[in-house]
């Protein structure tokens, strides 16, 4: 999708979101098919910072985006949508401490190829199948250590060597 096509469709069919500052309500009225558009130009090209305004993340919020490098989602994002990420340019991930986050959806980060850090608080508990495949140039997915068998991270096992083989408890994330 071009940029004069992202611009009219902001000035016509969201208008109603722009002029009300409604992002969020934007991004989740935007089809899936324009939706990684849409977030693309308006974080990358104009600047403005989407996740600090949002409470979520939508399905295909930046799929197959090549724009974006290392990603920081705040505490104030309760959930990632499946395949949010899918297919983009992200190299590193890191999830804030206080997140409430608990789960990475299938397919959030498949083909994410440039991907080699993952950081992740202590409230994921649950990993998805298919999360982060074909992303294998993964190094590290960091996450602070858990004291009790509740705690540890779930994996299906599909993926469980890739994962298990990457993961990597610390005392502290920052």
């Amino acid at each position: 999708m071009e940029k004069q096509e992202i611009v009219k469709l902001l000035q016509t069919k969201y208008k109603k979101y722009m002029d009300n500052d409604d992002l969020e309500g934007l991004v989740f009225a935007a089809p899936a098919n324009q939706r990684s558009a849409i977030a693309s130009f308006l974080m990358y090209d104009v600047g403005i910072d989407l996740f600090s305004q949002m409470s979520e993340i939508p399905d295909r919020m930046l799929q197959l985006c090549d724009k974006v490098d290392t990603v920081l989602i705040p505490s104030n994002i309760k959930s990632i949508g499946p395949n949010a990420f899918e297919g983009s340019s992200i190299s590193k991930i890191k999830i804030d401490d206080n997140s409430p986050i608990t789960t990475i959806p299938a397919n959030c980060f498949k083909d994410c190829k440039n991907l080699k850090v993952v950081i992740l608080p202590k409230s994921v508990t649950k990993i998805k199948e298919g999360a982060f495949r074909n992303c294998d140039n993964i190094k590290y997915i960091v996450t602070p250590k858990r004291q009790t068998r509740s705690e540890k991270i779930q994996v299906p096992e599909t993926d469980r060597s890739f994962l298990q083989s990457r993961l990597a408890e610390v005392e502290g994330t920052d």
